[in-house]
């Protein structure tokens, strides 16, 4: 059996949930798209493939979330914690888009898609449409045409965007009907 090297990176996050539960669910939803399990996906595919949280570190907690709008769920803790994490994923089936959450982390998704995109990643986080990060619509789409986009002239190579962060069928009709438009 042949050695995957494993890429290593490390988040930042906070929560009111209990942290190794809520970094568990993340691992878990960037290694499929999804926080349930998906139909062919072993515990043996999960072992060679899965993200997995490597380190847990509570830096502390603060009376309120830092992102706009976040709520407390019910039964949640009264204090928000931020925990960090490292976690390892492989780099040639998939990639995500934390990097590009936020314009302070000073490149786009356009950008960072084709450094995985060169990688071999063949599909990729794009977020989703009325998502529950900080991502708005246009960027959403904008990053799923990137996927789309010829990589090269003779070879297009092209990667397959993965709506995530808490889509369901009712964002369907939506996200064709933008991706159409911004065609």
């Amino acid at each position: 059996m042949s050695v995957r090297s494993r890429i290593e990176a490390d988040y930042l996050i906070e929560t009111a949930l209990d942290p190794r539960a809520a970094e568990e669910a993340m691992a878990g939803e960037q290694s499929s798209g999804t926080f349930v399990p998906v139909p062919g996906e072993t515990p043996e595919l999960k072992a060679r493939a899965a993200a997995r949280v490597e380190a847990l570190e509570l830096l502390g907690t603060v009376p309120e979330p830092t992102l706009p709008g976040a709520r407390r769920p019910q039964g949640a803790a009264s204090a928000w914690r931020r925990p960090s994490r490292k976690y390892r994923s492989t780099p040639t089936s998939n990639g995500w888009g934390a990097l590009s959450r936020h314009p302070a982390l000073g490149w786009s998704y356009i950008a960072w898609q084709r450094v995985w995109h060169l990688a071999g990643a063949d599909h990729m986080q794009v977020n989703g449409l009325a998502n529950k990060s900080a991502e708005d619509d246009d960027s959403v789409i904008a990053s799923a045409h990137a996927c789309l986009s010829p990589l090269f002239d003779d070879k297009p190579y092209l990667a397959m965007p993965v709506f995530s962060s808490g889509q369901s069928a009712r964002q369907a009709l939506g996200t064709f009907a933008a991706l159409s438009e911004a065609a």
